[in-house]
C-alpha cells in the first residue's frame, strides 16, 4: 500500500490537533482551585483593655504560621487562616488553629473551609522586660612620664647629635669628593 504525501501530511496534522487539545484537558483537570480560608474575626482585649492598633494577631497551626494581621484601630481584627493546599503545614478540614495576640495566647478554633467565623481574642500582654542599667565606667587616665628612652639620666637627647654629626660627616665627605671631580 502507497501513501499519498497529501495523507500523510494530514494524518500528522490531525495527530497534533490530537496531543494539543489532549494536554489542554489534562492541564484543566489537574489545575484546580485552591481551597477557601477560614476568615475570622472579631473583638481584641489585651489584659482586659481594647488592645491598641497595630499589635499582631497571628494563627498557627503545629507551630506553622498560616495567618497574620495587625489589630484596626477599632480594637477589632479580621484574619485569613490558609488551607495546606495554599501553604504547606496550614489547615486541612478540623485543624486546630492557636490564635496569639501580641505573642501571648489569645484564643483556639477548629478550620473549617471558607468559613466566616466571629470570634473574640483575649490576651495577656506580658510584663515589660526590665532592662539593667549598667553605667559604664570612667577610665582613669593614665599619665606617662619619662622619654621612652629617648633621652639618657642628664635628660639630653644624644641620639640627637650623634645623627647630626654623622649626618654632617657624610655630606662633607659627598661635598669634597664632588668638588674634586669638578676641578680642571
Amino acid at each position: 500500500m502507497i501513501i499519498s504525501w497529501k495523507a500523510l501530511k494530514k494524518g500528522v496534522l490531525v495527530a497534533a490537533v490530537v496531543a494539543v487539545l489532549s494536554s489542554l484537558m489534562v492541564a484543566a483537570v489537574s489545575a484546580q482551585p485552591p481551597t477557601p480560608p477560614n476568615r475570622f474575626f472579631g473583638d481584641v482585649t489585651l489584659n482586659g483593655s481594647p488592645a491598641p492598633a497595630g499589635t499582631n494577631v497571628t494563627a498557627t497551626i503545629d507551630g506553622n504560621v498560616c495567618g497574620q494581621t495587625t489589630v484596626q484601630a477599632d480594637s477589632t481584627y479580621v484574619l485569613d487562616v490558609v488551607s495546606s493546599g495554599q501553604t504547606a503545614g496550614c489547615a486541612t478540614e478540623g485543624a486546630s488553629i492557636d490564635l496569639t495576640v501580641g505573642g501571648s495566647p489569645a484564643g483556639s478554633a477548629s478550620w473549617s473551609s471558607g468559613q466566616f467565623t466571629e470570634l473574640a481574642l483575649a490576651g495577656e500582654a506580658a510584663p515589660p522586660t526590665v532592662v539593667p542599667t549598667v553605667v559604664p565606667k570612667t577610665p582613669t587616665p593614665v599619665i606617662v612620664t619619662g622619654t621612652g628612652g629617648y633621652l639618657d639620666g642628664s635628660g639630653t637627647a644624644w641620639w640627637v647629635y650623634v645623627t647630626s654629626g654623622l649626618s654632617l660627616l657624610l655630606l662633607g665627605t659627598a661635598g669634597a669628593a664632588a668638588y674634586r671631580r669638578l676641578r680642571p
